[in-house]
């Protein structure tokens, strides 16, 4: 009778441990695909994110260019996370967001007005107005995005042909070892001039670094200039160092 009863222990004791390692397994293998899900959700929403985001951008400037001068449109747009600044722009009529999603990725688009103004890069829900605006005495005429609630809204970029900064000397076309003169003015949102830390970088065509300046700006402006040394198309991209929202300009070289 004994020895019925310890085999009885003995089975029923490898029958549960046979559940258990069963159920080790069981809870392993869901782990891994809903590890696996949960990425892939994250990864596919990022890109729905910056889709979204790229997309509201254009619609509000093409809107604004319609109704023309002094038109204003107001949105709230979802940052995704992992923006690579050295290939984020708004310039001319593009606008681009890279940023880091299993891979460097780009969404770009094209709008109808030439754009300015600043871009965040902090992830998460950021609201813009985007407002019409004629040529004025310091910066063009085209469609200027203002960040609300920040201390620094808008980063204007303008590149110029010589150091007289004139509006009629604002160019984005330039040829290897032009001077490129550029300046920079800061407003916070109700268009007042205002002044920063500033974190200027220049990249080639390729996205590697070529210059690095730390400075500040003196009444809302700051003013520089540099040689491109190859052609194709240069990135100024300067950045708010406490919000990280940045203001950038491309120039074509030849």
């Amino acid at each position: 009778m004994k020895n019925n009863r310890t085999n009885k222990k003995s089975q029923s004791a490898i029958e549960f441990m046979t559940i258990v390692a069963l159920g080790i397994i069981l809870i392993g293998v869901a782990s891994f695909f809903g590890a696996d899900y949960i990425t892939s959700y994250l990864s596919d929403s990022n890109i729905v994110n910056a889709r979204q985001t790229i997309n509201s951008i254009t619609s509000s400037s093409n809107i604004v260019y319609a109704q023309s001068i002094g038109a204003q449109k107001r949105f709230t747009v979802r940052i995704p996370r992992g923006i690579k600044r050295e290939g984020t722009y708004i310039s001319s009529n593009r606008i681009n967001i890279r940023f880091e999603n299993g891979g460097t990725k780009d969404i770009f688009r094209e709008t109808k007005p030439e754009i300015f103004g600043s871009l965040p890069t902090i992830p998460g829900n950021i609201k813009l107005t985007v407002e019409m605006l004629q040529e004025g005495e310091h910066n063009p005429r085209g469609a200027y995005i203002y960040i609300e609630d920040f201390d620094v809204s808008m980063i204007f970029v303008g590149t110029y042909t010589n150091e007289s900064f004139k509006t009629e000397d604002f160019s984005r076309n330039f040829k290897v070892e032009d001077d490129v003169f550029y300046k920079i003015i800061l407003q916070n949102d109700e268009k007042e001039l205002v002044n920063s830390d500033l974190d200027i970088k220049i990249y080639n065509l390729d996205g590697n670094q070529e210059q690095t300046l730390t400075s500040e700006t003196s009444n809302g402006f700051f003013t520089g200039d540099f040689q491109p040394t190859q052609s194709g198309i240069w990135l100024i991209s300067v950045m708010i160092p406490e919000t990280r929202n940045i203001g950038t300009a491309l120039i074509w070289v030849n």
